[in-house]
């Protein structure tokens, strides 16, 4: 089956664009709510577990992205028995790793105190607060995370993007109501725990209506297990890279520093990773398109597509970095005040960061839709000893 790459990925664009500026403004307003109601610690510690919890996730080892780019070739010859079969593959890898992460994140529990510098708020049990994220993560692995694949593969981000809108307006009006009226931040974690839920039950939902005759059934080869394998084993250093760069620093930071200083540090981050984020909506929707081209085009017409590629982005990367240079430290001023501002230094180093990232994020891309694994698995471990250098 040849999908029809650019109106997917038109489609994808529009609707993961509407969503990324929802998941952008309305976090910002639940960001600003938390520190004005609760306080600027409790923003360090919600930044600390979600960094936490991102490093158990190298249990994920790329699976993800392994089994996804596996299934271009099947969907582009039509060969339903072998999608069935991989995935079945991807559901047994994902729950095996929600367990794994379950008993290392347990594992993990008396070790929370030395990652805090300083006290918590009286009010907090970060025990409690930690299962509970914990508990988040293992179910989003554990209730059909594996049908998202189906979606992916066939360039219907479209149709996750609206999920999470509807989903996360449920979770933000709840959380925004706890906030005001409890004051109660067990209540705001538990209602992130019960979306994940709910999102991923309508997700599959949705996938086994729009492709009814992908389900998880039969067996693959052992040789092409075995090449999937090979997929994950050379993805692992990539998320290895990732996980050190992006959530590394924040765990660091609360260890010698405390959660005031990460949340300062956060509230930097956020704009920046918002930004990034709409951005990557363009490499997301494009990535089953690309993986699909490898496939069906010549090595011309790609090389071609990537050179566009690398201008657009490098062009659009540029002007936002001027823009960030400009008007970050004023946006900061206005949005928390004075007193929790960094050193313009540190805005010139988040800048350069991201214009990085981005021209970074696009050979990633390419890498990850031609399965470009294996020759390139000991740059991302460079990365991460850099980074934490």
């Amino acid at each position: 089956m040849k999908i029809e790459r650019t109106k997917n990925a038109s489609r994808n664009i529009v609707f993961g664009l509407g969503l990324k500026i929802y998941q952008i403004v309305v976090p910002f307003l639940m960001r600003s709510a938390m520190l004005y109601f609760m306080g600027v610690e409790y923003l360090g510690l919600n930044s600390l577990f979600t960094s936490i919890l991102q490093v158990l996730n190298l249990a994920e080892l790329g699976v993800g992205a392994a089994m996804v780019y596996s299934m271009y070739k099947p969907i582009a010859e039509d060969d339903n028995d072998t999608l069935c079969a991989l995935l079945l593959l991807y559901k047994k890898y994902y729950a095996i790793i929600g367990g794994v992460i379950a008993f290392f994140g347990i594992c993990f529990t008396p070790f929370l105190p030395k990652l805090i510098k300083g006290n918590v708020p009286d009010s907090i049990n970060i025990y409690i607060l930690y299962l509970l994220n914990l508990g988040a993560t293992v179910l989003s692995y554990w209730l059909y995370a594996y049908k998202n694949s189906v979606l992916q593969a066939h360039l219907r981000n479209d149709v996750v993007s609206k999920i999470n809108i509807c989903t996360d307006t449920v979770k933000y009006i709840i959380q925004i109501l706890v906030l005001w009226l409890f004051k109660n931040y067990y209540l705001y974690v538990i209602t992130i725990l019960t979306t994940q839920t709910l999102s991923n039950i309508v997700t599959a939902y949705f996938a086994n209506k729009i492709f009814p005759k992908v389900v998880p059934r039969g067996n693959l080869e052992k040789e092409k297990i075995k090449a999937i394998q090979k997929r994950i084993r050379d993805l692992f250093t990539s998320k290895l890279g990732a996980v050190v760069v992006n959530s590394a620093d924040t765990v660091v930071i609360s260890a010698f520093l405390g959660l005031k200083v990460l949340a300062i540090y956060q509230n930097y981050f956020f704009i920046i990773f918002s930004i990034i984020g709409l951005l990557d909506v363009i490499f997301v929707s494009c990535m089953a398109g690309i993986g699909n081209s490898l496939i069906v085009e010549d090595k011309n017409k790609n090389f071609n597509d990537l050179n566009t590629f690398l201008f657009l982005i490098v062009w659009i990367s540029g002007i936002v970095t001027c823009c960030l240079l400009n008007v970050f430290q004023p946006f900061i001023k206005l949005w928390t005040g004075e007193s929790l501002m960094l050193e313009y230094g540190c805005v010139i180093c988040f800048c350069i960061y991201f214009f990085m990232y981005e021209v970074n994020r696009l050979l990633n891309m390419y890498k990850d839709a031609g399965g470009i694994w294996h020759e390139d698995r000991f740059r991302p471990l460079v990365t991460a000893l850099c980074n934490l250098g």
